[in-house]
């Protein structure tokens, strides 16, 4: 499991998924109030495997803390 920021601030989330669950990735800009709407961050894997997300809607001057929520299996 890795968070990394690139560059341009872009910040990489990986982790181990397991198959057919869903994963919720969310974000806090202060550490109290966590939000679930970021694109795309409704994440399903079919398969056991590394799993990441991007967050491409913050910049290099923003902290930002992540957390990824498992939540019921998928279809």
């Amino acid at each position: 499991n890795s968070v990394n920021r690139s560059a341009n601030g872009n910040v990489t989330i990986q982790w181990n998924a397991q198959p057919g669950f869903l994963y919720q990735v969310e974000y806090s800009d202060d550490m109290q109030n966590w939000k679930s709407d970021l694109p795309d961050s409704l994440v399903e894997e079919s398969s056991a495997q590394e799993t990441s997300y991007t967050d491409n809607t913050t910049d290099q001057s923003r902290v930002r803390g992540y957390r990824i929520k498992r939540l019921a299996e998928g279809n």
